[in-house]
């Protein structure tokens, strides 16, 4: 359940590195886009890969077979584009180039590149707040509830046993008292006797 909590820092760490990297496009283009393609390619969570545009499943319940999906768009130079092109094309020349190119496609395709992850953010961000937390909080009632109800039948046996136990303490005392009782009053008797 922690590990689910952790989604949050995952979706911020990820745009900041994101932002960071389209930032640095301008600068550098050849160096930003392995950066950009690494970002997407090594980002995972609990051993799945989050960015390459696979649907993801979860299951947030006792109940195995009650699954939630989560699809994100695959986060890479050659995926994330605008009707003008590929985020790839400003590093690789052409129309786009930031170079040599046209600088209004160049904006447009950057525009475009950043709206992609942004909307995965807000995906990612609503799939936290409205399924995971939702989950989280539905698990922890369960867990509150399970241990009470643990808790009172431990205890209740813990009673009984105590009032068991006084039960067979009280007969115990109860039948020695009344064997010495019978056994005095036959000494009781035999002293009469004897005095008659």
């Amino acid at each position: 359940m922690r590990n689910l909590k952790s989604t949050s820092l995952l979706s911020n760490s990820l745009v900041a590195n994101f932002s960071r990297c389209l930032s640095q496009i301008y600068a550098r283009p050849q160096v930003s886009e392995p950066a950009i393609n690494r970002i997407g390619h090594t980002t995972s969570f609990a051993g799945e890969k989050l960015l390459d545009g696979d649907e993801m499943t979860f299951a947030l319940s006792p109940d195995l077979s009650d699954v939630t999906r989560l699809s994100l768009p695959a986060i890479s130079t050659s995926a994330l584009s605008a009707p003008t092109g590929l985020l790839s094309d400003l590093a690789r020349g052409g129309n786009a180039s930031l170079a040599d190119g046209d600088p209004t496609t160049a904006e447009e395709i950057l525009d475009a590149a950043s709206s992609q992850v942004l909307a995965a953010r807000a995906r990612l961000g609503a799939f936290e707040k409205d399924t995971i937390e939702a989950a989280v909080a539905v698990l922890d009632s369960r867990e509150e509830n399970l241990s009470t109800a643990f808790s009172q039948v431990f205890d209740t046996n813990v009673a009984q046993e105590t009032s068991r136990l006084a039960r067979s303490q009280i007969l115990e005392k109860v039948s020695i008292s009344a064997l010495l009782l019978s056994g005095q009053s036959h000494s009781q008797i035999a002293s009469l006797l004897g005095v008659l």
